[in-house]
């Protein structure tokens, strides 16, 4: 499913809800741009204007193989991911976070005494052209030795 015009980000959520689609349908009036929610085309092709037919099927390819889909990536609006975990520690609330991070406003070690322990996370923007690396996918925290699941890594902290 897909939306074409108004916000982007508000396009992206046009099909979560009657709410979400009432503020992507008032977006349209402030974004002026073609709305459509599926494949047809709203206007006709620059290639029904040529002086052959052949060179018009050649255009025309063009533009459904090459040009619209490259397009649509370039004008596809994506969520933020996140990429990398990491925690910082502190003698107060205010440690230091490493660039380009966010740090949670909850004490990891609040009630347990001791230094004060922060979750931090890196995001990546993405476009339908530039995918990232590496995307978090899932947190697990472990006990005591637990083992590390398969495909983990572990942030050594001890808690």
């Amino acid at each position: 499913k897909n939306a074409f015009g108004g916000n982007p980000a508000l396009a992206s959520r046009v099909f979560d809800g009657r709410v979400q689609y009432d503020e992507w349908s008032a977006s349209v009036a402030q974004n002026p741009v073609i709305v459509r929610f599926d494949g047809t085309r709203p206007l006709t092709g620059v290639w029904t204007l040529c002086s052959t037919p052949e060179r018009g099927k050649i255009l025309e390819s063009y533009f459904d193989d090459k040009w619209a889909p490259a397009r649509s990536l370039e004008l596809s609006h994506f969520p933020d991911v996140v990429d990398d975990l990491t925690v910082v520690v502190g003698n107060d609330d205010q440690p230091h976070v490493p660039d380009g991070y966010t740090k949670d406003d909850y004490d990891l070690n609040r009630h347990a005494g001791g230094k004060f322990i922060y979750l931090c996370w890196h995001k990546v923007p993405v476009s339908g052209l530039r995918k990232p690396e590496r995307v978090l996918q899932a947190m697990q925290v472990i006990y005591n030795g637990d083992k590390v699941p398969d495909g983990y890594s572990k942030i050594n902290v001890d808690l």
